[in-house]
């Protein structure tokens, strides 16, 4: 089988002198989409909750290899087995910055008239 080329971020995550690489895929509208889809209906009205399994199913999609390890779907899904809280913060952070969603700036609105075809 013919390996792909990927676009990647290599993420280095210092906890007390000890660092762990983690490689994370750039981010595609797939992976949200899919996403959403795996939360289907598990946060109800909650969107904190949401926003939680929002954030660690995009995660566990972008991961790519921990440590120079490439890892299975099966073992992305226990992110605790991987990763301390604090490593999960810090990697929620770089998400945030390689998505966009930390900028919260609105984008420029111009309001113009074009001809067109009625």
């Amino acid at each position: 089988m013919e390996s792909q080329m990927l676009d990647v971020y290599t993420v280095v995550l210092s906890d007390g002198g000890k660092e762990k690489k983690v490689v994370l895929r750039e981010m595609q509208m797939e992976y949200e989409e899919n996403a959403v889809r795996a939360i289907g209906n598990k946060a109800g009205d909650n969107q904190a909750q949401f926003g939680l399994l929002y954030q660690n199913e995009v995660l566990k999609a972008l991961i790519v290899e921990v440590d120079g390890v490439k890892l299975t779907g099966l073992e992305k899904e226990n992110l605790k087995k991987l990763f301390t809280y604090k490593e999960l913060i810090k990697l929620r952070k770089v998400i945030a910055k390689i998505t966009g969603t930390d900028d919260v700036s609105d984008p420029k609105l111009e309001f113009s008239r074009i001809s067109g075809d009625k």
